[in-house]
Parts: C-alpha cells; structure tokens; sequence
C-alpha cells in the first residue's frame, strides 16, 4: 500500500520598471511526500517455495524541490534599424530529498492486518537505513542580441554555473556562445525572381553536463552480515570509491548552414553541418575485479566528438484542388573517441556475468564510440572432420569441445588458443543515415497526414537471442526454434543447435551470432479526416488515424527502435526485449461551435 501527498506551484511576477526595462522573478516548488508499507506473510507450499516467517516493512519519503530564478530584461529598437535585447540573472535550483527504510519479521499474527507494523513485530531480524541528498545548483547568466536592420543578427551568452555534483575545487564551471545570421534577401544587391529569401547561420557555444550521480564525489562505507563460527558478525566495507577530481563535462557545439525557400515558398531547403565536441566527458567507469575497487567509479574519462550533416527539403504548393505539403530530413552522425584520459586506454559497458563475465561495449581512442564486442565466428561445424581441420600449428584443436552444429568461432589473432585475446569489434550500433517524411494532402473535404521515420545502417545486439534458442538456461524457447537451429536433416540453420549442456559456449560468449541490422523504416502515423457542413457548428471534422501500423524491417527482435535510447557508450544499441511499441487505432470527432 502507498500513500502521497503532494503540492506543486510556479509563480511568476513581471515588473515594469519602463517601457524597455523588465524585471521578473520565478518561484516554483514541489513538496511531496510518501508512505510505502508492504508485508510478506508466513507460506508453506512445498519445500522449495515457503517462507518461515513473516516480514513487515515501511518506506517514507520527503522531497522538497524549487526554483528561484530573477532576471532583468532591456528591449530597445533604436531608428527602425537597430535592435538591442540584453538579459541578465541569477538563477538557483534546489533539489533535496530523504527516506527511512525499515523492516522486521515476526508478526504475531499473520492474518490480521491491524498488526502490520514495526512496532507489533517481536522477530529478531531487524533491518533500517536512511540517508537524504541535496543537489544545488547556482547560476549567473547573461545574455546579448543585436539586429541590424532585419539583415545581421548577433547573439552573444556567458553563464556561470555552481553545481554541488562536483567537489568543492571544481564546482564551478563557465560557458559562453555566440551566433551570427545573414538574411542575404535583405540586401539591396540581391535581386531573385526564383528566390524568396536566403540565410547563412553560423554558431560556436558551450553548455555545461553535470549527468553523474552525486554520491559520485564521495566515499562510501557499507556493512554485511556474515556467519562465522556459527556466530553473526556484522562487516563494514568500502562499498564506493570517491572520485575527489571530478569536474564538470564541457560540450561545444560549432555549426554552420544555409536556409532557403524558392517559388513563392513552395520550396524551402535547409543544410547544416555540426561538429558536437563534449571534453572532459563524464562517465561511470567500472573497473577490473584486480584493482579490489568496488562498483562504479565516477570519471572524467576523456574527449568524445559528434558530427554531421542535417538535410530539411519541404514542398508546399496547390494543384488544382489538391494541397500539398511534403517535408523530408535526412540526417548524419559520426561519434569518435578523440581523447581517453590516463588509464583509461578502452572504456567498457555491459559486463554480462552469463556471456562468460565480459563485457559486450568497447571504447577505444580515435574509434568509433561504444561498438560491440566479441568474437567472430564463421559458420557452424557440420561435421567431425570440420573440427578437426579447425586446428593450431601443432594440430591442436582450437575448439576441443565442438561437436558437429556448434559454432566455429575466429581466432582472430592466430595464436592457435581461443581466449579473450581473440575479443574484436563485431557490429556498430550507429546508423549510417536517418530522418522522416511528413506528407499532409487536402481534397476538396478530405484530409490525409501521414509521418513515416526510418534508420539505416545500425546493428542491434539482440541479447533475447542468447537464451531463446539455446536451451541452456530451462527457459521457454522461441516459437519455431526447431526450424531455426542446426540438426543433421537442416544443416543450413541460422542458430546452432539446440542443447541443454554448451561446451562450446555458442551462448556463453558474446558474438556476432546476436548482431543483427537493425535497419528499418516506420509509419509512425496515418490519419484519414473528411469535414462536413452541418449548422450550428463552424467545424465538423470526423477522422480515423493509427499509430505504429507500419515497420518495414529485417530485424528479428520485437522492436527495431531499441537504439533510440540509451548510454551511448554503456547500452546504446542493445535489445533487453524491452516492450514494443503497440499499435493504435483511433475514431475521433472535432468540433467547433
């Protein structure tokens, strides 16, 4: 059972002091509370499901969050010609929260519900933690446009922001930008028949990341229980390792294009290029098991860039008694690892305990970012004398354990030895392009939207794949398995085949056996309307529309939009069976009295 409370205001108060000068001051805030109680009655069912005794255990948390920011704005457009807009303020964010955790067993009675509390417990097991957290953040920013005469437009920021995120040395962290755009159109040596207006843009700026966790800073003593001798002895432990040297992430941006719309606005056309460079990059590092230090350790781990190209087409125009309105983009994007800081020669993401404790992301400098990895294989052994030739110098079998319709796996260094040696770069979550199509079409009284989005080019890592098919971990096994898994009688299976005991480890090590394109193209929307004339209402419109009724795929997993989300380089790209997106059909009405 839950209970919560919770009371949510913004205030805003603008004042003007002139006709050019405004000061404005914004409050808002978030207090809530809450109450989780839950218990965990006494069950005997067989010997392997029961539980002896009962537990009784209590949540309860206060967050207090607000924002106070107060600025003051000067607006003046001087002869018609100049235009001046300056913006500066101090703004301050407070974030803070804390819990009580507790539990106890041994309820007198495990019917009665009037006596699920700490208190009515006699149990000798009793458990209770509590922490609160603060996250603060200060800022001074101020900001600068100028126009001259509806031709040049310049922009200029600096802000200063204070993050407690980061140790007190480091807190602060300061981040400027300008921008510049030239409406050519404007210009009286311009003269175009075909063109209706045309802008060049350029811009270079800094935002500040402080995306850790806020125990990242700190270290951390936990505790254990242990049986020793017989008797309980209570441990404590470095449960996290401080990092004393974090520091903020700096990101810069630098950009440059061209806009254009021709023939009356009936064509419109966009190119710009980007250059995203996040020095300083931070990112939870988790460390080898030999260096005995526990967990995730919080790092400014190195320089990561992002760049490429965004392409805008749009088509606008009446045909007899059609209107169309179509707009395209495409898009590029390269992310590389420029620079990785001492110590950190490759970042790892996903250490999978199941794939033989390795780890299925790699970063390395002057790579592509957060690839997967794993070993290569080529094909799967058909028979006895396939395993044999698949041997060292010395006639060494390479896989000992192999039998016929077991993966043949790479020795990709050819030290005649399969080990994590033989570990390389198979599959690259980023597509090689992606963008949409927007297409609205009006008939007479008829309307049709639709919005289709694709990407091209990106492997999936589609980690359902090592248990569906291999029978290894007594979970249910996909539908249609026997026909997708080697046997003598269907040798040219894409999965091999299908046993209870892996030797080879064909699902034990992460390989390009669960890489797969995850190209795809979708509808994302379709919608159908028709209006009607009908008095006493100025619109009656009836429509049908759908969601999601349409992907176009080769990708075997249930959704091929999985890398649409995620670290880029911990998890980007990988399938954990996540739920699809659903399809959805909708009869609406619009009205307008």
């Amino acid at each position: 059972e839950t209970q919560f409370f919770g009371f949510f205001s913004n205030t805003q108060l603008d004042y003007n002091i002139t006709s050019d000068l405004t000061i404005s001051s914004q409050l808002g805030f978030n207090i809530s509370n809450s109450r989780s109680d839950a218990f965990s009655p006494q069950f005997f069912t067989n010997p392997n499901q029961q539980r002896e005794i009962n537990t009784v255990f209590r949540n309860t948390r206060e967050d207090f969050d607000y924002v106070l920011n107060n600025t003051i704005n000067y607006k003046k457009n001087i002869d018609g010609k100049h235009y001046i807009n300056l913006l500066g303020g101090v703004l301050y964010d407070s974030q803070r929260t804390n819990y009580l955790n507790a539990l106890r067993d041994g309820v007198p009675d495990n019917e009665n519900p009037d006596l699920r509390y700490i208190d009515a417990a006699v149990g000798e097991r009793i458990e209770a933690s509590s922490n609160e957290a603060v996250d603060n953040i200060f800022s001074g920013i101020f900001r600068a446009i100028y126009s001259y005469d509806n031709r040049y437009f310049f922009t200029g920021s600096v802000r200063s922001d204070q993050s407690s995120r980061f140790p007190k040395g480091n807190r602060t962290g300061v981040f400027s930008s300008v921008s510049f755009a030239w409406d050519v159109d404007s210009e009286k040596f311009f003269k175009s028949e075909t063109i209706d207006n045309l802008r060049f843009k350029l811009g270079v700026g800094e935002v500040g990341n402080q995306n850790i966790n806020r125990e990242g800073q700190f270290f951390s003593v936990g505790s254990g229980n242990f049986a020793l001798g017989g008797d309980r002895v209570v441990t404590n432990f470095l449960s996290q390792f401080g990092n004393t040297g974090l520091q903020w992430e700096t990101v810069r941006d630098q950009n440059i294009g061209v806009e254009m719309s021709m023939f009356n606005s009936a064509f419109t056309f966009s190119l710009e290029y980007y250059k995203k460079v996040s020095d300083d990059l931070l990112f939870n590092v988790e460390l080898p098991n030999y260096t005995g230090i526990p967990g995730l350790v919080a790092q400014n781990v190195g320089s990561f860039e992002s760049k490429g190209f965004d392409l805008q087409l749009g088509y606008a125009k009446k045909l007899g008694e059609f209107n169309v309105d179509l707009n395209f983009n495409i898009s590029t994007n390269e992310s590389v690892a420029k620079r990785l800081a001492p110590g950190n020669e490759q970042l790892f993401g996903q250490n999978r305990p199941d794939l033989g404790n390795r780890f299925i992301k790699i970063t390395e400098q002057g790579e592509t970012v957060g690839l997967f990895y794993g070993f290569k294989t080529d094909g799967i052994f058909q028979n006895q004398t396939e395993i044999n030739a698949h041997s060292s110098e010395n006639g060494s079998l390479i896989q000992p354990n192999a039998q016929p319709g077991d993966l043949k796996f790479r020795d990709s260094n050819n030290d005649g030895v399969l080990n994590d040696d033989d570990l390389t770069v198979i599959g690259d979550p980023f597509a090689d392009f992606f963008g949409g199509l927007t297409a609205n079409v009006q008939y007479k009284k008829f309307d049709l939207s639709m919005q289709w989005y694709g990407t091209f080019g990106n492997d999936v890592f589609n980690y359902p794949t090592t248990f569906l098919y291999s029978g290894v971990q007594d979970v249910n096994i996909a539908k249609g398995a026997l026909d997708n898994v080697w046997s003598p009688e269907n040798t040219g299976a894409q999965y091999p085949r299908l046993t209870q005991v892996d030797r080879n480890g064909n699902y034990q090590r992460a390989s390009d056996l669960f890489i797969e394109d995850a190209s795809y193209l979708r509808l994302r929307n379709i919608q159908l309307g028709y209006n009607l004339k009908i008095n006493g209402f100025k619109k009656f419109r009836v429509y049908v529309s759908g969601q999601n009724l349409l992907t176009l795929t080769k990708y075997s997993g249930f959704d091929p939009e999985v890398a649409a989300g995620g670290n880029v380089i911990n998890d980007f790209g990988i399938d954990y069976a996540r739920n699809p997106v659903t399809k959805t059909f909708l009869l609406g009405l619009n009205l307008t009295l």
